[in-house]
């Protein structure tokens, strides 16, 4: 069976593309250092931080009143409110911390 002109210059077109590829590819990675990726990494961990304490951090008086919710049913009373919230968040443990999920 013979290539025809039509599967040739289709096999020319995509090796010319897959070269094309390849040079845009090879010489524009970025090379980070671990040092730099520590540091992003401790930066991101601190705005998430920030976020956090932003929205978990309110201050309870602006919580709805807990007498606004409705009964839990079979007059069982509401389980009492957590009194350090902060104890309770998973935090990130550094550029080391083995289940961050960027490592």
């Amino acid at each position: 069976m013979s290539i025809g002109p039509k599967s040739a210059e289709a096999d020319d077109d995509r090796q010319q593309r897959q070269s094309k590829f390849e040079e845009q590819s090879s010489g524009n990675d970025v090379l980070v250092s671990d040092s730099e990726r520590d540091e992003i990494t401790m930066s991101q961990a601190r705005t998430i931080e920030s976020q956090r304490s932003h929205i978990v951090g309110v201050p309870l008086a602006s919580r709805e009143d807990a007498s606004s919710l409705p009964p839990m049913g079979a007059g069982k009373p509401y389980p009492p409110d957590l009194l350090e919230r902060d104890g309770y968040i998973v935090e990130f443990g550094g550029a080391d911390d083995p289940i961050h999920p960027q490592h």
